[in-house]
């Protein structure tokens, strides 16, 4: 699996350590084919219908 840094650690001039968050999403952790995508959507849809 590949390693995704999610945020950066910069040092402050007081000492602490700041981290400042990456961009989202992240460049590379969603590689999912767009037709699992609409399927995944069309059933979330489908299962919130039968909770009403």
């Amino acid at each position: 699996m590949k390693k995704v840094e999610i945020c950066k650690k910069i040092k402050q001039s007081t000492g602490y350590i700041a981290s400042i968050p990456q961009p989202f999403p992240v460049s590379g952790i969603f590689n999912v084919d767009q037709s699992l995508l609409n399927k995944a959507t069309k059933a979330e849809r489908l299962v919130g219908n039968l909770m009403v």
